[in-house]
């Protein structure tokens, strides 16, 4: 089927002829194109594609220790293990540690936050990074404790991509660095957050984790690059075989090691995380079918307004494949323009779906690579044949194209179909957006113990200048000034941000009189945890007291008597069925001059470990007053309740927490939801998401349900006429008119609840206390898409109610 360019000139002002119906459904399929190559786009970034600049990635692998017959997973092991992987060399070209920390570049007010990475000598090696500038050998073959490689963007940033920045000093911390190369632009490390710079790991781990880091801590990543083509299963199990010879503890004899993906959406027990993710991406491809038929129905009912052109152009002696080739350009030329109008929906809304719900990492990545592009071509040519052929198959039958023919009702009961099957379609998707908003409302609502909305959180760590007893007058001075703030209602002085990890879990015994509790066997995991907090605390986390009383700030200083504020988890835990008030422990066992700590009060728990599912973990601890503490622990972060939203203000509580110091490391300020956020992530992707595309395919179920409607009743003109001419009234005509497309959408509906209940079950696992069959979302749903389709419907059956008989009745 040759194509000429005056075929496609005549494509041309043939959609131009019909300017709304032609630029309606560019916008159409472009929103449904973007829809559904951005959802790609999102899997494949979660699931396919390894981290950018990675040397033959499928041969690189992340080490993972397996627990409970591997039911569970971490990604961090010991330095014992690493060795005993590194040994492997049968299998192992080379391997390498890592781990990632936080360090303040500069001082006070211009103090900035780097998010590094120290590392083993063959971490690049192992990847196959190849520097943007200078060289890797220097942090490969020649060891040095200063050496520095910066990242691409932190080049452009703090040097302004100066090519002089090799041997430069880089001051962080306590310690100086020499630079000795830039990543290249697109690697930012292979972690959750992009890195800034890279250290040599010996001397960051001794001044993180002490001088015997190698034995005492479990804290290290570790990647390994395999031998080409060997055999997974069997690298396990030498892995694992290798980590128990040097392992004595039972606990670890059973563990398990496996090396994983390095893409973290595929790593071992990982993937029920990214069912939502699918749920969505398979969804998008709903709308796409959507956008589709309601494509195929606009140029069907371009093509019927045609067919009077059709029968006499075949009259004129114009073949059946011209007229084939006529219907076909013009859908292949709208679906063109449809993909140029794609291409900047996908650019924007991609980077905004990578930065609001993948890692802070993807935001770093290209927003158009050309697996997009080639991905966007292959669906607009597939889509131009798919619009293209069933219009085309139906306007050039020989039966349609018989001068004298004029077109029966079949094509009516086509656009019937193709109508109510965007109406089912379009349920399922709305069902979805309402179940998950229904869960994210729960999962926000849910009984923390505390109320965090306008609470914001700063912290500064002078363990980084080397002065980590004074964080406790630093922050004292932070208060004082942040205090004189009009958006402060009040704040308090806390060892430990109440969050999962809150509690400081003390290694000290408790002794409590009367009990045998805590003597004897028992599992260290039973001991309460512990925070020293001011008394102002407990009213700014706005936590209720159950009974008692709370500490006071005459309790709050020095030699004053030990009290405490404990949780009712600890009182049933230590005190079952009577009063803990009153009651008194020891920490640390009796003697000396330690003394009895009195119970005063007691609160209800708090959630500081969030769980889509209702859990005590972390439940049992206890307060005790900040000032009796004062000298006892080095981490200190201070709690704020403001007057209005806190990312409001977060800027100058940064502001005047670094004058408390001239010399102040960076002081991290941020809104206390934050530390939940991530609890919140699949009903939020959920609900955006879904709500997205109900939203999108309501409008596009819409179009279509007028765009039909208003087409069959230009063929109903003449019984018009003749009706009105009889005496009938407009609002008799309006509901008559209203019956065929009314029942098309009841049908579809039918349809469509079928589908949603018949989907609910892959739902049921990411819902939030609702159920998929909730008849509350499925009545909305239906009545929602009832609403719209009786709009839609309405307005072309008034307007036609309204036409005058003569004018009607002289219509052919």
């Amino acid at each position: 089927m040759r194509v000429i360019p005056a075929d496609l000139r005549l494509a041309a002002r043939r959609l131009k002829g019909t300017p709304l119906l032609s630029l309606g459904a560019i916008v159409i399929l472009a929103l449904g194109i973007a829809s559904a190559v951005v959802m790609t786009d999102v899997l494949d970034r979660l699931l396919l594609r390894a981290p950018a600049r990675v040397a033959n990635p499928d041969r690189v692998a992340r080490l993972y220790v397996g627990f409970n017959n591997g039911r569970s997973y971490i990604d961090r092991i010991d330095y014992a293990t690493f060795q005993a992987i590194s040994a492997m060399t049968n299998v192992v070209d080379a391997s390498a540690v890592f781990f990632s920390e936080p360090l303040t570049l500069g001082r006070g007010q211009d103090a900035r936050r780097l998010e590094s990475v120290a590392h083993s000598r063959d971490y690049f090696a192992v990847l196959g990074v190849e520097p943007a500038l200078g060289s890797w050998t220097e942090t490969s073959a020649i060891p040095r404790d200063d050496a520095a490689v910066i990242s691409y963007g932190l080049w452009q940033r703090e040097f302004g991509g100066a090519r002089d920045v090799l041997g430069l000093p880089l001051r962080l911390g306590l310690d100086t660095y020499t630079i000795i190369a830039v990543a290249p632009r697109e690697f930012a490390g292979i972690g959750f957050k992009a890195a800034d710079v890279w250290l040599p790991l010996e001397s960051r781990a001794k001044a993180a984790y002490g001088p015997e880091w190698k034995t005492t801590a479990f804290f290290l990543q570790a990647v390994a690059r395999l031998h080409a083509d060997v055999n997974r299963d069997l690298v396990n199990e030498q892995a694992t075989a290798a980590h128990r010879r040097t392992h004595v503890q039972a606990w670890e004899k059973s563990q398990i090691i496996v090396l994983g993906d390095l893409r973290p959406a595929r790593a071992p027990g990982a993937q029920a995380g990214t069912r939502v993710e699918v749920l969505v991406a398979g969804m998008s491809i709903v709308v796409l079918l959507i956008t589709c038929g309601n494509v195929a129905n606009l140029l069907l009912v371009r093509g019927l307004l045609r067919a009077r052109e059709f029968v006499i152009k075949t009259a004129l002696g114009a073949t059946r494949r011209r007229l084939l080739r006529e219907v076909l350009l013009e859908a292949a030329l709208l679906a063109a323009s449809a993909g140029a109008l794609a291409l900047p929906l996908v650019i924007t809304g991609g980077t905004l779906m990578r930065r609001e719900f993948l890692s802070p990492i993807t935001a770093l990545a290209s927003p158009l690579d050309a697996r997009l592009t080639l991905l966007t071509v292959v669906i607009c040519i597939m889509a131009a044949f798919l619009l293209g052929l069933i219009p085309a198959a139906r306007l050039t039958t020989r039966r349609a194209l018989t001068p004298g023919h004029s077109p029966d009702a079949r094509p009516s009961r086509l656009l019937d179909l193709f109508s109510g099957l965007q109406v089912a379609l379009s349920l399922p998707l709305i069902v979805a957006a309402g179940l998950f908003a229904v869960s994210l409302s729960n999962a926000r609502h849910q009984d923390f113990g505390m109320q965090t909305e306008r609470v914001a959180v700063l912290t500064t760590n002078l363990f980084e200048v080397g002065r980590p007893w004074d964080n406790h007058a630093a922050h004292r001075e932070m208060q004082a000034r942040i205090a004189r703030l009009p958006q402060v209602e009040s704040s308090a002085l806390a060892q430990n941000v109440p969050s999962p990890g809150g509690w400081t879990t003390t290694s000290m015994m408790i002794d409590v009189p009367g009990s045998d509790r805590f003597k004897g066997p028992f599992n260290s995991s039973d001991l309460p945890g512990f925070n020293a907090v001011d008394p102002e605390f407990f009213t700014v986390m706005r936590m209720r007291l159950v009974t008692g009383r709370l500490f006071t700030d005459q309790e709050n200083r020095k030699g004053a008597p030990s009290v405490a504020v404990i949780t009712e988890s600890m009182g049933r835990n230590i005190w079952p069925g009577i009063s803990a008030i009153g009651k008194c422990f020891y920490v640390g066992g009796r003697g000396g001059e330690n003394p009895c700590t009195e119970v005063v009060g007691v609160i209800a728990d708090p959630r500081l470990y969030p769980s889509i599912r209702q859990t005590t973990q972390g439940a049992s601890g206890y307060y005790v007053p900040i000032e009796q503490r004062a000298d006892a622990g080095s981490a200190r972060a201070l709690l704020v309740r403001t007057v209005g939203d806190p990312a409001n203000v977060l800027q100058a509580l940064r502001r005047e927490s670094a004058a408390a110091a001239v010399d102040l490391p960076y002081v991290q300020v941020y809104a206390f939801d934050e530390v939940f956020d991530s609890m919140l992530k699949p009903w939020r992707l959920g609900s955006t998401v879904f709500a997205i595309f109900g939203a999108l395919s309501v409008l596009i179920a819409g179009a279509g349900l007028a765009v039909v409607a208003a087409y069959g009743l230009t063929r109903r003109t003449r019984e018009i006429g003749i009706r009105s001419a009889l005496g009938a009234q407009p609002g008799h005509l309006v509901r008559l008119l209203l019956g065929r497309s009314l029942l098309v959408v009841a049908t579809g509906l039918i349809g469509g609840l079928t589908l949603a209940w018949a989907g609910g079950r892959a739902l049921n696992a990411q819902l939030f206390d609702v159920t998929a069959g909730d008849p509350r979302v499925l009545a909305g749903a239906a009545c929602t898409l009832l609403m719209m389709g009786s709009l839609a419907v309405w307005f072309p059956a008034r307007r036609a109610a309204r036409i005058d008989p003569i004018v009607a009745l002289r219509t052919e």
